[in-house]
């Protein structure tokens, strides 16, 4: 049993590339967070109060009962002379308007003149400015308001009413304004507000006092005591301003009204007694202060479970005095609906007066009024017990975090819990509890912000308290990681040395280190005051301490996160600050970062180490202190750092790779240089470009006879590999304005490439040297052609930063036939040069083989020139295409981006030889846009990714997928194993056929061509499932070609998730294959290193797969004799070994056992099989053998492994069609025939094209290119042979070049060129029919062929 890794279960690119996420840099992550910050807060500075009593006369039109309602402001005006009266009650006013806001300018207007008002709205908008001002009015002693909106004040004689347009009074005060009406039918006052408004709006002359134009009651707040219809009430048993009671002494009003509707039975507790409840408002550990604590938590609940966020945040969140008149006004529609009032309000909020927390409330309410006699009236009194109303709060929190998810309406605790925050006793427990409500996903931490999480944990950063530290540190990564906008409060309160002392501290808890070191990169990002507290509290220094310190054993993980954090910390204090890269260099943090970026395992911290060298390298000329503290070789310890980590496996360190190039591109003293780069490179692309015209050359030969074979130095070998160009379906249009046919003699032939740049731990035993010692001119190329290297990576975003880097030193690369490979039936050159060497295996060999009745098509429209031109042209064109897929990347060149038009997919080869200034007529681009700077994508990765939930963040990060591999053996013995009848055969359409795969559960086959196009299609029903191309989406002109020639299955997903490797050594690994839709790429790269330039490349790459270790395994490009080593796990190239140090060979076969992951076999093109032992740090080969070296044809055809519990051996076929069984156990360092067990002439006639074995049957096949197919046991005895035939022909399938057999069933497939697919089931029982050796298949004996 053993277990195999899941691979790329973790999405890390997928949300991060989206083009929703390329969309939202202006705004915050997917628009999850809510307005919670106001970009504006208003408060209160100025309050009118405008009392219109009129003691002693009642308002004409108002009747009142007896007895009735006669306190104001809980002053009886008839117990006082008519004067001092109205005096009180304007003092007692403004005293509890004060409760509420003490810092407001008051202004008491006391039966005032429409004169006396004027003059105070005048003056208290000149003292507020553009803050807000309270108007409150107390119309008791006046009529009611008109129906034309008019309130009633006085003459200055008193004898009379006067009306005051509502029109007039808003022009007076004017906006921000809230409107407080406590009178007789207040709702007209309200109605005819909002009919002047509609009428100010739609005003001719444009003239809108009352607000914006477009919502002209966005700055007007209105609260009135009843609707339009009703009188006040006049219960005696209540204030006559009750609405005005409820408004400023809530506690008071909610007691008195409660204290008559309680079970409470005790007779002793009176009006009098609740209105002297011992404590203050603002102590919450005496009886006043909580209840006044728990009616804030109460109507806060109540708002923002009944308003929407937008609402809540301006009414309850924007303005501490309008907070709490609202919060008090849900209380008044509570009191005042029970006596048949009820009060209105713009905006207009739910009703609420039914609300099940107000249960709540009274429950704690009769708590504490239970308690009031033992408090007040006993000697010594009682101590005051706090309520359970928290705690209970606390427990149906919790209940809910055990089943809530975002599907399910929010906890209405929520406002509650933060209440909580600021009680000691419950605070530990509200803040776990919070956590883990924000650890549920980033919409609980939008809604934690909307309901006003901010000031609480921001107050809390000045505590001491060590038990909260680890809690409070997780809940500001949440918030920090979803939202900036808390930055300045951080910075402003000093908030961060909370932070700061932690990583001070020298904490052994990496993971927290992690999130506080995390807090300090956002609070520095794009905040030039975050960096300078930063720098100031020497952060510089104790990140590179906490990158020094040791590694405790078994937090690997947790310092791949530390590191992580602290590189992007340093990068954040370093953007655009020339004092952070000073602090840097004087602790030589630069050197440390490099080799971060060098060792990591984890593929975003070596994107986090590289982005923080990028940030290094200053846009600006850099200031004196830094040239000569050696800021120089910054740049260049930072280029060698990206030098090493060139062919990443990560795409994101790529992409950070290609961000530091364009930082360095965009330096004014270095952006010119590496423009004449540019064309040192473009001179060395067109010259291999017209090697590879030379490598084609034979073509005119083949295409002047096309009616036989080419000629090659071996006919007997390649005796059935016929090529015949006139297949060839082709149809070339020429680009207008452009000269065909010869070459330029223009253009400069210099120096190729060197081999195997840029370097690239793993790939190079000896690293490449380093920038400082390189010629400047050789710095600039260098830079240029690593840019050319991303530019063509088979990641399209990786690409896409290449290609943006480029165009800011005013160059873009032009790839060759990238459009017409995309198209299902488009041209696809063989590799033509490969058929004059007799080396190597014949499947590598032949590529296109004559077919019946093929006839030359040539479509040529040309604009200018000959006829004869026209067909050069189209020649010179397809020797390159045969060229370019004989390269080890597409064909391109550079050319000056602002001197041509937008590229044109698949340039022709004038075009790429002719570059710029070499002919053509120049097209104006009018449509080009300027070049823009690509964006690091590491820092906003790792803010989505704290921003996850935990669920998801750690779902698949020891998640396990196991194999019973004893379940899937199926021995086999001789005798017993037969061809089945009836084989089913297929039309793929494919010109030729690369690689195939099965599916292990479903009867699903993938195969993929040599354009690029891979299809999955259900041989049971011969219908096709899926068909797409493996490069990406076919209108893509800048994405490279690719060749697939291996595929292998991940994580036991079937073909749905696949590794697709191509014969340029890249990588791609596609998710959701088994789709209508085009799959996901998940990851690429390039696995083995290739020249910038691409060159002739006579083998393809040679790939294997380990799915025990996670490791893949290939060779091929500028590593030739070594074996590259990739842990696909963490992305992460492992170091190279080498097959051969001497005659460094290719490597045609890499072969690991399916159950034994230390073994690693490799066949060479010399003829040599290797063994490595992969315990090695240094795998050398430990046993060799070159099993052929008798023969005249010493190549390796064809290579497989099998195993049992016993024995290991490995199966070769040479291409003269001799099989050879050897035992690994007897192989000897060596020897040339030791260790062969058995030796049999497998193909008499030769030509074997393809060998394969059964992962767990003791099965093999053998296939040649006349075709035939063989089937083989484990100790070389013939099962069957057959002949593949096109399905309903008498027509030959064409040669066999793909051999695959089925993971758990005795099932194989063959394909090759010509397109067809045949199925073979291989029965273990029963004896084959007397019809099985039919036109469609041969006798299951032996056979001369």
């Amino acid at each position: 049993m053993e277990a195999v890794r899941s691979l790329f279960l973790e999405d890390r690119y997928g949300q991060l590339f989206s083009e929703e996420a390329k969309d939202s840099s202006s705004r915050q992550f997917s628009g999850l967070v809510s307005k919670w910050c106001q970009k504006e807060k208003i408060k209160t500075s100025a309050v009118a109060l405008v009392v219109c009593l009129n003691i002693g006369v009642d308002p004409p039109g108002v009747l009142k009962i007896s007895p009735c309602a006669r306190k104001q402001c809980w002053i009886d005006p008839t117990a006082l002379p008519n004067q001092r009266a109205l005096e009180a009650i304007g003092k007692k006013l403004q005293s509890q308007y004060e409760r509420w806001q003490h810092r407001a300018k008051y202004k008491l207007a006391m039966d005032p003149t429409i004169e006396i008002v004027r003059k105070q709205c005048a003056a208290l908008r000149k003292t507020a400015k553009t803050e807000r001002v309270l108007f409150h009015y107390n119309g008791h002693g006046v009529p009611r308001p008109t129906d034309n909106g008019e309130i009633w004040v006085f003459n200055s004689q008193y004898t009379q009413y006067i009306p005051l347009s509502i029109y007039d009074l808003h022009s007076w005060i004017l906006h921000p304004v809230i409107y407080v009406f406590d009178c007789p039918s207040a709702g007209t006052v309200v109605n005819s507000f909002k009919g002047m408004m509609e009428q100010g709006r739609s005003n001719e002359e444009g003239y809108a006092p009352f607000g914006h134009e477009e919502n002209p009651l966005k700055d007007v707040i209105v609260l009135a005591a009843c609707r339009a219809n009703e009188m006040l009430p006049q219960d005696p048993e209540f204030p006559a301003d009750l609405f005005t009671s409820c408004l400023t002494t809530p506690l008071k009003v909610a007691l008195r009204w409660l204290l008559p509707r309680s079970l409470v039975s005790d007779k002793r507790i009176t009006p009098e007694l609740v209105d002297n409840i011992p404590g203050f408002p603002s102590d919450r550990k005496t009886p006043l202060g909580e209840l006044n604590w728990i009616f804030t938590a109460i109507t806060d609940t109540i708002a923002w479970n009944v308003l929407p966020r937008e609402l809540f945040q301006k009414l309850f969140r924007q303005d501490l005095l309008v907070a709490s008149l609202f919060r008090n006004f849900l209380l008044a529609e509570r009191v005042m609906s029970s006596v048949g009032v009820l009060p209105i309000s713009h905006p207009r909020l739910p009703p609420t007066a039914n609300h099940s927390m107000w249960q709540a409330w009274d429950l704690a309410a009769e708590q504490v009024l239970m308690q009031l006699p033992g408090l007040l009236l006993l000697d010594p009194p009682k101590a005051f017990e706090p309520t359970m109303f928290f705690a209970d709060q606390l427990d149906s929190f919790e209940l809910w975090l055990q089943q809530g998810s975002a599907h399910k309406p929010p906890p209405r605790q929520l406002p509650i819990v933060l209440q909580v925050l600021l009680s000691p006793v419950h605070r530990l427990r509200a803040l776990d509890l919070l956590y883990r409500f924000l650890e549920l996903g980033t919409w609980g931490v939008d809604l934690a912000l909307s309901v006003g999480i901010f000031p609480y944990v921001l107050k809390l950063l000045q505590t001491t308290t060590p038990e909260l530290q680890e809690t409070l540190i997780r809940i500001w990564a949440k918030i920090m990681s979803l939202d900036t906008a808390c930055q300045h409060d951080l910075v402003k309160d000093n908030g961060h040395l909370y932070f700061v002392r932690l990583l001070e501290s020298g904490a052994v808890n990496m993971e927290l280190n992690a999130k506080a070191a995390f807090v300090l990169a956002v609070m520095c990002d794009n905040y030039p005051k975050g960096q300078l507290e930063c720098l100031k509290s020497n952060m510089m220094r104790m990140c590179d301490g906490l990158l020094r310190a040791a590694v405790p054993p078994g937090q690997v993980g947790a310092v791949w996160e530390l590191w992580k954090s602290v590189c992007l910390c340093i990068g954040k204090m370093c953007d655009g600050r020339p004092e952070g890269i000073l602090k840097a260099l004087e602790q030589r943090t630069d050197e440390l970062v490099a080799s971060v970026a060098a060792i990591a395992e984890d593929p975003e911290v070596r994107a986090a180490a590289i982005y923080a060298l990028s940030t290094m390298i200053l846009v600006e000329p850099p200031p004196h202190e830094l040239l000569t503290q050696g800021y120089m070789q910054v740049i260049q310890r930072a280029l060698d750092a990206a030098l090493r980590v060139a062919y990443d496996g990560s795409p994101l360190v790529r992409i950070e790779i290609g961000c530091m190039l364009a930082r360095l591109a965009m330096k004014a003293d270095v952006g010119a240089y590496l423009q004449e780069a540019g064309k040192v490179v473009q001179d060395l692309a067109s010259q291999q470009i017209r090697s590879l015209q030379r490598d084609a050359s034979g073509l005119d030969a083949i295409m002047s006879r096309h009616d036989g074979p080419p000629p090659v130095q071996n006919p007997d070998v390649l005796r059935w590999a016929t090529v015949d160009a006139a297949q060839v379906n082709y149809s070339h249009h020429s680009d207008s304005g452009v000269t065909r046919g010869h070459d330029d003699p223009g253009i400069s032939h210099r120096g190729g490439f060197e081999p195997g740049w840029p370097g690239q731990r793993g790939f190079d035993s000896v690293p490449p040297p380093p920038m400082s010692q390189a010629p400047i001119g050789e710095i600039h190329k260098r830079i240029v052609e690593m840019m050319c290297l991303l530019a063509t990576d088979p990641y399209p975003e990786v690409a896409e930063v290449g290609r943006q880097a480029l165009k800011l030193i005013h160059w873009e690369v032009l790839l060759l036939g990238s459009h017409r490979s995309r198209h299902k039936h488009s041209f696809s050159a063989p590799h033509l040069p490969s058929l004059f060497s007799a080396s190597g295996p014949v499947r590598q060999r032949w590529f296109r083989s004559k077919s019946k009745g093929s006839e030359k098509s040539y479509t040529t429209q040309s604009s200018a020139g000959s006829e004869h031109e026209a067909l050069h042209s189209d020649l010179l064109s397809i020797r390159l295409e045969l060229g370019s897929k004989h390269c080890q990347r597409t064909p391109f060149t550079l050319r000056r981006s602002e001197e041509h038009a937008p590229v044109v997919a698949g340039g022709s080869l004038n075009q790429l030889l002719r570059g710029p200034h070499r002919g053509g007529q120049h097209v104006p681009d009018q449509g080009r846009v300027a070049p823009t700077v690509p964006s690091s994508r590491v820092f906003k990765l790792w803010r989505q990714k704290v921003a996850l939930p935990a669920k998801e963040r750690h779902r698949l990060v020891d998640e396990f997928y196991r194999l019973d591999v004893s379940s899937e053996r199926a021995d086999v013995h001789q005798g017993e194993a037969r061809l089945g009848r009836k084989p089913i055969s297929m039309e793929l359409k494919f010109d030729a056929v690369g690689s195939l795969l099965f599916d292990p559960a479903m009867p699903l086959l993938a195969a993929t061509s040599r354009e690029g196009s891979m299809k999955i299609v259900d041989y049971e029903k011969k219908t096709c499932v899926s068909f797409f191309h493996v490069a990406g989406s076919k209108s893509s002109h800048h994405t490279v070609a690719v060749d697939p020639v291996s595929l292998f299955s991940l994580n036991n997903r079937g073909l749905d998730f696949v590794l697709v490797c191509g014969t340029d050594g890249s990588v791609r690994v596609l998710d959701g294959c088994v789709t209508a839709s085009e799959p996901r790429l998940v990851s690429a790269w390039q696995s083995v290193p290739v020249q910038m330039a691409p060159r002739h490349q006579r083998e393809p790459a040679a790939f294997e797969w380990q799915p025990l270790s996670g490791e893949l395994f290939s060779s091929g490009g500028d590593a030739k004799g070594s074996i590259c080593r990739m842990n696909v796990e963490y992305e992460c190239q492992l170091p190279q070994f080498a097959v051969d140090q001497n005659s460094m060979p290719n490597v045609d076969f890499l072969r690991c056992f399916a159950h034994n992951p230390c073994l690693l076999v490799a066949g060479t093109s010399d003829g040599v099989v290797k063994l490595f032992d992969l315990r090695s740090s240094a795998p050398a080969p430990v046993a060799s053998s070159k099993p052929f070296a008798s023969s005249n044809h010493q190549a390796i055809a064809g290579l497989s492994l099998a195993s049992d519990d016993q024995t290991e051996r490995v199966s070769v076929i040479s291409q003269d069609g001799k099989m050879l069984l050897l035992d690994l156990r007897a192989v000897g360092r060596g020897a040339v025939e030791f260790g062969v067990v058995k030796s049999i002439q497998a193909h008499s006639r030769g030509g074997v094209s393809a060998l394969a074995s059964h992962a767990s049957m003791k099965l093999m096949a053998s296939a040649t290119l006349q075709p035939v197919v063989k089937v083989w046991s484990a100790n070389a005895e013939q099962v069957g042979a057959a002949t593949p035939y096109r399905p309903g022909s008498e027509s030959l399938q064409g040669p066999v070049a793909c051999l695959s057999f089925h993971q758990k069933e005795a099932k194989f497939a063959a394909a090759g060129k010509g397109g067809v697919c045949v199925i073979y089931d291989v029965r273990t029982n029963g004896t084959v029919p007397e019809n099985a050796c039919s036109s469609h298949n041969s006798t299951s004996g032996s056979t001369s062929r």
